[in-house]
């Protein structure tokens, strides 16, 4: 009985914790987003209040003077590509390097976690200094595939650790009925991957819309930027204006955060598939 009573004791001291941590996690998120709905004044005097009624100047002054939509359009542009040539990209690699198991392939694996472990700060000149001398380091399409090749070993790695509980027995079936090997890969494998795919699809969309140091030392023109440096250039110019900052903020986490609450449960289901057959 006292085991129970401890069990349950400790049940109890955990969920509290819990909610306490979710708790500090969306106080930021909460202010940002009940601010973005009041005036100026309003924020300095009740800044956790609930706005009475909701005041959207704010909002609508950040939107047309940020231009949003151009911005929003480049970051949707640039995590839509990004996220899809990565993860077919990946995907091949990945099963082709679990499939070949011979000493070249070891070596690459080898090279991409070291790839992985290497900071970004660390050759964030020399990339710059590529793209520039290739004549993209203003041009959207520049940035989107140079952030390819710096996301894509994380998600090899992932896929390469999938492929392996997939059965050769599927496989060598569909090669007997006749299909090819990129048949084989895109009809038989892939679609085994769609648990594992749709958790590296919500990371490498969260990684893309969050970037900063990239796109700031890339694009330079006010039609190319992305909302992170564009909100950034907005607190430069209205740094005592809490009130259009805040709002460009909200503007800024509305989108991800509708898109992370709609493939949150997919998101999850990958991770558990993963813990499963990892």
């Amino acid at each position: 009985m006292r085991s129970k009573t401890q069990k349950w004791i400790r049940h109890i001291l955990l969920e509290l914790l819990g909610l306490l941590a979710a708790l500090l996690m969306i106080m930021p998120v909460y202010v940002v987003v009940i601010n973005a709905f009041k005036p100026f004044k309003k924020i300095l005097t009740n800044t956790f209040a609930f706005p009475d009624s909701f005041y959207l100047d704010s909002l609508l002054y950040v939107w047309d003077s940020m231009n949003y939509l151009t911005i929003l359009k480049n970051t949707i542009l640039s995590a839509i590509v990004v996220v899809v040539v990565a993860v077919v990209l990946s995907a091949m690699c990945g099963y082709k390097l679990s499939r070949v198991d011979d000493r070249k392939s070891k070596v690459f694996i080898v090279c991409l976690l070291a790839s992985m472990i290497i900071p970004f700060q660390s050759i964030m000149l020399p990339v710059y200094q590529v793209v520039h001398r290739l004549g993209q380091s203003d041009n959207l399409l520049g940035y989107m595939i140079t952030l390819v090749p710096l996301y894509a070993p994380f998600a090899v790695f992932v896929y390469h650790g999938f492929v392996k509980t997939v059965p050769r027995a599927l496989e060598e079936s569909a090669i007997i009925d006749g299909c090819g090997p990129f048949r084989v890969f895109f009809q038989i494998v892939f679609p085994l991957m769609s648990s594992t795919t749709a958790s590296i699809v919500v990371l490498f969309t969260l990684w893309v819309w969050n970037d900063y140091t990239l796109p700031s030392l890339l694009l330079r023109s006010a039609q190319n930027k992305t909302l992170t440096t564009a909100v950034y250039s907005f607190f430069s110019s209205y740094y005592t204006r809490w009130d259009y900052g805040i709002a460009s903020l909200t503007l800024a986490i509305m989108p991800i955060t509708l898109f992370f609450i709609f493939m949150q449960k997919y998101f999850v289901s990958g991770m558990v598939a993963g813990a499963i057959k990892g």
